[in-house]
């Protein structure tokens, strides 16, 4: 997966979950009610982050229409009274979920069932716990399989889990892992603590270079991370899970550790290769000449009448770069290396 789709709401309500966003996923989509929509972000950094990597994704009726077939089930199982629309003094304590995102079928079907009140052209009247259920339905028609769901109100849905009609304890369990996970190997490289601008300016890096290399490493990593959840979560025991986190850090620790290794012994053997050996000796044979007041241009020298220097440094350099991409295409850990270096 290579995108992520992100809901209850048009806009997250912080920064926090798209600090992971950053580092995982090609694009994040936002279930928006109509075209052009404008949401209100809660601060200019998170205008910037999904200015970056976010997408609007306004719903198909193909996918309004499998969520209405789903909301039906859902609807007209038993519910707790939470779920049921409650009508106060000019709606203080219920919110509102924009009525384009569904079919007007489907908002009528809610409200002879009682499950949400009033309406007019833009909005819908329910309770919070009846808009988290609705989003996650209408998010999950919206992914279908090839996309991933995150939220940043993994606690309410873990709460409502029990009585939804699909997975929702597993996805929201998920979710909760990435966030767990991610911090570990920023700690390892001590990226940990950079500023929320600078992982920003990382991603534009990657956008403005063309970011080919990047990319892979970002996927690459991705894919180490979302092997470690599904590790965590295949298992039900907390001391089993304590040891997975334990050994999936030693294991990145031990991979960044190889990297370097790696990319040393890469790098000593650049520099005491024939090329370089040649380069350093015309540059000392050049600096001679110059100060006995001799004009002798480095690009003539040679060692026995071998190869132009700057060629064979050239040459060398472009060794040790096809080496070192080769090294850290091995390595889930070089992404984390690459924002530590900034």
């Amino acid at each position: 997966m290579q995108t992520a789709i992100y809901y209850p709401h048009t806009t997250p309500a912080s920064s926090q979950i798209l600090r992971t966003a950053l580092l995982l996923w090609d694009e994040v989509e936002f279930i928006v009610p109509w075209e052009g929509f404008v949401p209100h972000h809660a601060n200019s950094q998170v205008a910037e982050i999904v200015e970056l990597i976010g997408r609007q994704r306004v719903p198909s009726h193909e996918a309004m229409r499998l969520a209405h077939d789903r909301i039906e089930e859902f609807a007209t199982q038993p519910l707790p009274d939470a779920f049921r629309y409650q009508s106060t003094e000019k709606d203080v304590q219920s919110h509102y979920m924009f009525a384009r995102k569904l079919l007007p079928e489907t908002w009528a079907m809610l409200r002879e069932l009682r499950l949400v009140g009033g309406s007019n052209s833009r909005a819908q009247s329910l309770q919070d716990e009846t808009g988290l259920a609705l989003m996650s339905i209408l998010t999950d028609c919206c992914a279908g399989e090839q996309k991933a769901r995150i939220t940043d109100r993994q606690l309410a849905y873990a709460q409502l889990s029990n009585i939804l009609v699909h997975d929702t304890a597993e996805s929201a369990g998920a979710e909760v892992l990435q966030q767990c996970i991610v911090p570990i190997t920023m700690g390892i490289v001590e990226a940990g603590s950079l500023p929320l601008a600078e992982l920003i300016a990382f991603r534009k890096r990657e956008a403005r270079s063309g970011g080919d290399d990047l990319r892979r490493l970002r996927q690459r990593y991705r894919s180490r991370i979302e092997g470690q959840i599904e590790a965590l979560t295949a298992t039900t025991l907390a001391s089993d899970r304590e040891e997975l986190q334990r050994g999936f850090e030693i294991a990145m620790r031990d991979d960044l550790a190889d990297l370097k290794g790696e990319l040393r012994l890469a790098r000593r053997d650049m520099l005491t290769s024939k090329d370089t050996i040649i380069l350093a000796l015309a540059t000392l044979t050049a600096g001679a000449a110059a100060a006995k007041g001799m004009h002798l241009p480095i690009e003539q020298v040679t060692l026995a009448g071998s190869l132009p220097v700057l060629g064979g440094v050239l040459n060398a350099q472009s060794k040790y770069a096809q080496a070192r991409r080769s090294i850290i295409a091995k390595h889930p850990m070089a992404y984390m290396l690459e924002l530590a270096a900034k």
